[in-house]
């Protein structure tokens, strides 16, 4: 009798144990835990239905709100970038405006968007114009201060980097190998044929910029179809210009130091600093090394020359050359947009051209 009665006693004993485990383990298996075995999740949500409801509710609560709380920080950097690409657009915009601007004052055309071939190009004073009149259009529309419907941003920018390859090709290559050949033995007898390519290479990374919706397949003509596929080239158009600069940084070491501020001191150091620096960032870009910090860099770095070096060559000389220096400050601005819109547009996380949830690139 009594041997039967403890017989009872521990089985009762192992039950409740049993009964606490499994309590234990519908803890564990509504708690995110994916250790628990699908039979035993099977047992505790048939012994226990109303604890492993509850959990489940919790459960589901907290995935929705991480799920919440994950979209609204990645809708913040959906808007941070949004502003920083916008920005650098408006920079890029006001670059193009200002060169057309200088066009319209000096009557000619610059030298940087074409050299003195042809000649009879620069002998009528209407091609300059209507040229000057074209650049101020297509960088007020690139820089988004105002919209034109019927006018679409991106193809503007595809239609703005050809003519520009278009007139590296047939004008500035032959007038510096054939026509000049002592400029191409000289690293200054590129630095118009190079700007005029960072130009064109930032129209090519702004139109990159835009997402593939951002007009439809059927509105696009063949010949916009082929020039999208120079958009790719864009970097290395801009990064040759960089690479180009900061070489010159070593070959006319004497006149760019010149140009460090007093007060910083040491302008040979800062000239070759400055000069790896462009090196090394044309290279990184070119190659993808790095590529979102270093472009931010490079931004950084470029709007810094615009405050503390072409800002004040401006506010000295503001009228000589028809305002060149002027120009020249704001084109730092413009090559300052270029690296911003390169840093944010070449982010391995995000494509572009895919439309996501929010599909914030819409609103480009």
């Amino acid at each position: 009798m009594c041997t039967s009665f403890k017989c009872i006693l521990r089985r009762n004993n192992n039950y409740a144990s049993n009964a606490s485990a499994m309590q234990n383990a519908v803890g564990n298996a509504t708690s995110g835990t994916r250790n628990i075995s699908i039979p035993l999740r099977l047992i505790c949500k048939t012994l226990f239905p109303t604890k492993w409801v509850n959990a489940s509710q919790n459960l589901r609560s907290m995935n929705q709100e991480n799920e919440t709380k994950t979209t609204a920080k990645q809708g913040k950097q959906a808007l941070f970038m949004k502003n920083f690409i916008k920005a650098g657009r408006c920079f890029y915009g006001i670059g193009i405006v200002a060169l057309g601007i200088h066009q319209l004052v000096i009557k000619d055309f610059r030298q940087d968007i074409l050299p003195p071939f042809p000649a009879w190009a620069h002998e009528y004073i209407v091609f300059s114009i209507l040229t000057g009149i074209a650049l101020i259009f297509a960088g007020i529309i690139i820089s988004g201060l105002f919209t034109i419907k019927l006018v679409n941003t991106k193809s503007i920018c595809l239609y703005l980097g050809f003519c520009f390859l278009a007139i590296i090709i047939t004008c500035h290559l032959p007038y510096i190998l054939i026509l000049s050949p002592n400029k191409a033995s000289r690293l200054d007898g590129w630095f118009d044929a190079g700007e005029a390519l960072a130009y064109c290479g930032g129209a090519f990374v702004m139109a990159g910029s835009f997402s593939k919706n951002s007009f439809s397949e059927d509105r696009q003509n063949f010949f916009e179809l082929r020039i999208e596929k120079l958009v790719p080239l864009g970097r290395f158009f801009y990064s040759t210009l960089i690479i180009l600069f900061g070489c010159s940084h070593f070959v006319f070491t004497s006149f760019v130091s010149t140009m460090v501020p007093k007060w910083i001191g040491a302008p040979v150091f800062w000239t070759y600093f400055a000069g790896v620096a462009l090196i090394g960032s044309g290279v990184a870009i070119i190659f993808k090394i790095w590529i979102r910090p270093i472009a931010f860099l490079l931004a950084i770095m470029l709007f810094l020359f615009f405050i503390f070096f072409h800002v004040p060559a401006a506010i000295a000389n503001p009228s000589m050359g028809g305002g060149n220096e002027i120009v020249r400050a704001i084109i730092a601005l413009l090559f300052c947009g270029i690296a911003t819109v390169i840093a944010l547009t070449n982010n391995p996380r995000i494509k572009l051209g895919k439309t996501t949830k929010t599909d914030w690139k819409n609103d480009f």
